[in-house]
């Protein structure tokens, strides 16, 4: 979980666009979902991680489709 934090905190935004087109093929989404709403809400996750590895703390992101 640390290892993942400290990879979203400090990535490049510019390599979360091609995650977001990955993840918008998934199944759960019922045909595809949007891209660049996807990337969005992946750069706001970065955010969190950013402020959660700032503060020392872990972060945790449950998603229900």
């Amino acid at each position: 979980m640390e290892q993942a934090r400290a990879a979203a905190a400090i990535g490049p935004g510019d390599e979360f666009e091609p995650l977001a087109a990955v993840w918008a093929t998934a199944e759960e989404w019922w045909g595809g979902a949007d891209v660049e709403f996807l990337a969005e809400l992946v750069n706001e996750l970065r955010g969190m991680a950013r402020r959660a590895l700032a503060d020392g703390r872990d972060k945790y992101c449950w998603i229900c489709l």
